[in-house]
């Protein structure tokens, strides 16, 4: 605001000249100079986001997108798997390392932890029953001792783990009612190639074609069978009548205890009667260069049994139950070594037995009249002369269950079944079924028959091979090219065939050589 000194007009304007006369604005006083406000500043100017120019076809219909987030999360959930199937197998193989090294304890652990892998579960409890039978254990002997309840059966220490229950098991049938006798039968002799005790012998035994015979009502053969000398190495085709067939010749070329299948290992009997061994020596089970004058060799999981010609018994590796403790033994017609012990057939029918005993699978003092017996992991077989068979021990899954068969002339002790060959080539067979292992019945012209761990091999008469059962990765029932087969052997997890001229073949696990035998030549068929 300024006054004009011309017309004292009061300008309120910051113009420089008067708006009522136009006369200039005076000058201001020295010291009180106009200040002049400064100009307004111009707003920036921001243009407008454009955005590019894309042309329609180009552009992505919003539906065809809407897959990402689904593909992205089916690629996660797989690759979570994966990793954890490698660390599932990374830690069954650390496992396994363990029971191998015989550390059960701490297999047991890993096992029950990763129960639903594989057969975890099934590996946690022999781990844990090891483990519970060792010497040594801190719990062994709080669990060993066990009870028979009021309903006479036999309740175990050792817990199933598979339900966390005590498992039952039904007393021994030893005292079993023995089936229908045969008639002019000496099944000592039978497929397992073991020695016949002398006094069950049939006096007039001679080498009989076989032909074809009409069907007739046949009279059981008396109780006491009468015996005619002959030397052990004397050994001649049976004939087996039969009560409700017609005869049928035993072939006693069938010798499978030429040759014998461990978990992982293998043992041969050479053609000069010594021994020769592949596969797993961690527990000294291969350590058999020594032994001489062998007619009948046996593996069990890491221990390995020979029979003499004078009747005593051969052994080497794990000994932590004492199952290599035979050295005594005498008069031995027949051996069979499973899982942790050791059996032996004397020639007067009884057994002996050495080893683990946790479950009753050595509970055989009382047995008689046996011709064969056959060792599984934790469950024991007997062929009685008479054709009629026992058990006694695990019987989880059944496979003690054999009371009623009858006509049978050879019989095998799988890990958790039992088969049994009968003189009509038929074979019968119970316990665990998981993998059809038991699926057998229509089977026939079988000459011999052989129970692995979760399988079952059959020789027939016409040298070929048929199977049943859990095959795995490892191929343990790939046997559908063989032939020309004599004598068949079944381990933990391979199995082993014998050629007419001595050679063998083999398939299945073979991490540590248990099937590298090709160059071995087998004694002859007796």
């Amino acid at each position: 605001m300024w006054k004009c000194n011309k017309c004292s007009a009061i300008n309120e304007s910051e113009a420089n000249f008067c708006a009522m006369c136009g006369a200039p604005r005076p000058k201001a006083a020295p010291g009180q100079e106009r200040q002049k406000p400064e100009p307004a500043r111009a707003e920036e100017h921001v243009p407008p986001h454009v955005p590019p120019y894309i042309p329609l076809e180009d552009k992505a219909p919003r539906h065809k997108r809407r897959w990402v987030l689904p593909a992205a999360i089916v690629l996660a959930v797989v690759l979570i798997a994966g990793l954890g199937a490698v660390y599932m197998e990374l830690q069954y193989r650390k496992a396994d390392g363990y029971a191998q090294n015989g550390q059960w304890e701490q297999a047991y652990q890993i096992f029950d932890g990763i129960g639903w892998y594989r057969d975890s579960d099934r590996r946690a409890q022999e781990a844990a029953a090891l483990f519970t039978a060792a010497p040594d254990s801190p719990i062994g002997e709080a669990l060993a001792p066990a009870a028979t309840d009021d309903n006479g059966e036999l309740t175990l220490a050792i817990p199933d783990f598979s339900t966390r229950k005590p498992a039952s098991i039904p007393e021994s049938t030893v005292n079993a009612e023995p089936a229908p006798t045969l008639d002019g039968v000496a099944i000592g002799a039978s497929l397992t190639g073991e020695k016949a005790p002398a006094d069950e012998t049939h006096a007039d035994e001679a080498p009989v074609e076989e032909a074809p015979v009409e069907e007739a009502p046949v009279e059981e053969a008396p109780a006491e069978v009468t015996t005619a000398e002959e030397t052990p190495a004397e050994k001649a085709p049976v004939e087996i009548a039969q009560t409700e067939a017609a005869p049928r010749t035993v072939n006693t070329e069938i010798n499978d205890s030429r040759i014998a299948a461990g978990a992982y290992h293998t043992v041969g009997l050479m053609q000069d009667g010594t021994v020769a061994a592949r596969g797993d020596n961690s527990h000294g089970q291969c350590n058999v260069k020594t032994w001489t004058n062998i007619v009948a060799v046996s593996a069990g999981n890491m221990h390995t049994v020979a029979l003499t010609a004078e009747g005593t018994v051969l052994t080497s590796g794990d000994n932590t139950y004492g199952q290599c403790d035979a050295a005594t033994w005498s008069d031995i017609v027949g051996i069979s070594a499973g899982g942790f012990y050791t059996l032996g057939v004397k020639s007067d029918g009884t057994v002996l037995a050495a080893g683990m005993n946790v479950y009753g699978q050595c509970d055989v003092g009382t047995w008689s009249g046996i011709a064969s017996v056959s060792a599984g992991y934790w469950h024991t077989v007997g062929l009685r002369a008479d054709g009629s068979v026992m058990a006694t021990g695990y019987n989880e899954w059944g496979q003690c269950n054999v009371g009623d068969w009858s006509n049978v002339v050879q019989v095998s002790a799988g890990r958790s079944h039992t088969v049994a060959l009968c003189a009509d080539g038929t074979v019968l067979a119970v316990g665990d079924n998981e993998f059809g292992q038991c699926d057998v019945s229509g089977w026939t012209d079988i000459v011999s028959v052989k129970a692995g761990v979760a399988y079952t091999v059959g020789l027939k008469s016409d040298g070929t091979l048929v199977t049943a059962g859990y095959n795995g990765e490892e191929g343990r029932c790939s046997v559908g090219g063989w032939s020309g087969i004599s004598a068949i052997a079944v381990g933990g997890y391979h199995t082993l065939g014998v050629g007419a001229d001595g050679s063998i073949v083999a398939t299945g696990w073979d991490k540590s050589g248990a099937c590298d035998i090709s160059a071995w030549r087998l004694s002859e068929a007796e």
